[in-house]
């Protein structure tokens, strides 16, 4: 597969401090690496869009989608929401998080079948929302959809079995490792759908703290992607990384996103 063929786009988090500072050099320096499309994250109001629409038109470079979180969705504040992504032109709403050890919408210690059965029938009625707004909508993983299990099947699993087909799969594989899942596995029992990749690099002995493709790196990147089957919507590079320098690292993360690509 050469590089070319895929647009290869990075999650925001990957430079979630440095892009603040000085967000046109920031925007700037992942554009020259040959980033083309950014994933934003977050609170609408910390990125002004008066300030960067303009950079990104003059850098062409687009938002392929947006992690929105739960609060945003509420009913007091969808039509706000679906009106904000319009405005960034952001054709995707990511609903980035549910449960977990941050207990968002709901306790870890309220965790049951039940209640994830409720959430699926909320996001299916969320994603028709998102269909007469002129948007997608996806759901990204953290590890502890792999870990819960109810019945012999993990949440994650339960969630895409119930979801609308039109809602994305946005797979985060490097939380899947950590959750004791496998990301090529998971991609196959799902194989009609659409998904937008995070590459992530884990470590098994670092954790978030690798560069993806990396001698380190836990991702099977070649058995991953030959899930792809033309299913892939976009390729998303993003890292956890301490590090100080983070554009260093998103290149270095680049560049093994590459050379998995080059070297099918």
């Amino acid at each position: 597969m050469a590089v070319n063929e895929r647009k290869i786009g990075i999650a925001m988090y990957t430079v979630h401090r440095s892009i603040y500072e000085n967000p046109e050099r920031i925007l700037s320096d992942l554009r020259e690496m040959g980033y083309r499309g950014l994933e934003f994250y977050g609170p609408f109001e910390q990125f002004d869009a008066e300030r960067w629409l303009p950079l990104l038109r003059d850098l062409g470079m687009e938002i392929w989608g947006w992690h929105v979180e739960w609060r945003e969705w509420q009913e007091d504040r969808i039509g706000q929401t679906m009106a904000v992504l319009n405005r960034w032109q952001c054709p995707v709403a990511v609903l980035p998080c549910l449960g977990g050890r941050w207990n968002v919408g709901h306790l870890e210690s309220e965790d049951c079948l039940d209640l994830w059965n409720r959430r699926i029938d909320q996001m299916n009625a969320l994603e028709m929302v998102c269909r007469r707004n002129g948007l997608r909508m996806a759901y990204h993983n953290h590890d502890h959809e792999f870990r819960l299990r109810y019945g012999g099947k993990c949440v994650f699993d339960r969630l895409f079995e119930g979801l609308s087909p039109s809602i994305l799969m946005e797979l985060d594989t490097g939380n899947c490792i950590e959750g004791g899942g496998d990301p090529k596995e998971a991609l196959k029992r799902f194989p009609d759908r659409q998904v937008l990749l995070h590459m992530k690099p884990f470590s098994v002995k670092n954790g978030v703290n690798a560069v993806l493709a990396a001698v380190d790196d836990a991702n099977q990147w070649n058995e991953i992607l030959d899930e792809d089957r033309g299913r892939m919507v976009h390729l998303l590079v993003e890292s956890e990384a301490e590090c100080e320098d983070e554009i260093h690292n998103a290149r270095a993360c680049l560049d093994g996103a590459r050379a998995v690509l080059e070297n099918r």
